[in-house]
């Protein structure tokens, strides 16, 4: 059984027991962070399906109407998705919470 950024938690609050937001932030974490992860391996389009296996279906989605999510035809659509990605962990660095590793 695949285990989900919630069941396999690599961030925690410092120094005390999240609230119920804090719980929430906390999973969008380890979800950048299993999304870091992916992008820096050998094979990162590879390595982003098999972690979010829904981005498949998201991806077969852009690649039927790639004008209507801004993708040009003479632009490759995995590209531009990987890219989509890349540039939403990187986004998180400016984030300005710090949680500790566990």
């Amino acid at each position: 059984m695949k285990q989900y950024a919630s069941q396999r938690r690599c961030c925690a609050v410092a120094g005390g027991s999240p609230s119920r937001y804090l719980e929430q932030l906390i999973l969008m974490l380890d979800q950048v962070n299993l999304m870091k992860n992916a992008l820096a391996s050998l094979q990162p389009d590879y390595a982003l399906f098999l972690e979010f296996p829904e981005l498949l279906a998201a991806l077969q989605v852009i690649e039927k109407a790639p004008g209507a999510f801004g993708v040009p035809k003479d632009q490759d659509v995995l590209d531009a998705f990987s890219d989509l990605m890349r540039r939403y962990a990187e986004e998180w660095v400016l984030f300005p919470h710090q949680l500790g590793s566990t």
